[in-house]
């Protein structure tokens, strides 16, 4: 929901800044996660969202929004607006071009960043580790300890569960993306 106006803006459209704006959104993938999540943590503190589902949620939101946006500004990059603006010609309103028209067309990009997100969020143990507190458990947080106590072979059947976590997600995905698709064809033919 953030990445896809946030790509469009970034693909579609020339305003002052817009490199700046590129290159800002990069910062949570080059600041180093440190840097930033200890005063993160502080405010999360005050709205009480640490110690809770919702503020892991959010905070992984910081290290996933950058690739997605980076994914759909490509896409939108690579699409244009020309099929938007002839189906505004045509009377469609702006809510019927983008659930007709620009959705089933940028829908690789999402099912992409998606991919990203969802590997990037599931790896991350730090930041669920220091605003979940111990009370919000995510893979990471079982798979770590392990290798720090040593126990390698539990690590790696942690570690291969992990692989096929992500391989699974991937498949499905793929799966579903296929599935549209075929529906797709059968309904323009």
């Amino acid at each position: 929901m953030i990445s896809i106006p946030a790509g469009k803006a970034l693909g579609l459209y020339d305003f002052a800044g817009k490199e700046l704006i590129k290159l800002l959104v990069l910062a949570p993938i080059i600041i180093p996660p440190l840097a930033v999540t200890m005063g993160i943590h502080i405010n999360f503190i005050k709205f009480g969202l640490s110690d809770r589902l919702l503020g892991v949620i959010i905070v992984h939101l910081i290290p996933t929004i950058p690739y997605s946006i980076r994914i759909l500004t490509h896409v939108f990059e690579a699409l244009g607006d020309k099929l938007e603006a002839q189906a505004r010609v045509l009377g469609a309103s702006g809510w019927q071009t983008f659930i007709h028209i620009t959705l089933p067309l940028i829908y690789p990009g999402i099912f992409s960043a998606g991919i990203m997100v969802f590997i990037i969020s599931f790896s991350q143990y730090f930041l669920t580790f220091l605003i979940g507190g111990g009370q919000v458990v995510s893979f990471p947080m079982v798979l770590f300890p392990l290798v720090r106590s040593g126990d390698r072979m539990l690590a790696a059947v942690y570690s291969v569960v992990f692989i096929v976590a992500a391989l699974v997600f991937t498949l499905v995905m793929e799966r579903l993306f296929k599935d549209e698709e075929r529906t797709n064809d059968h309904f323009y033919l």
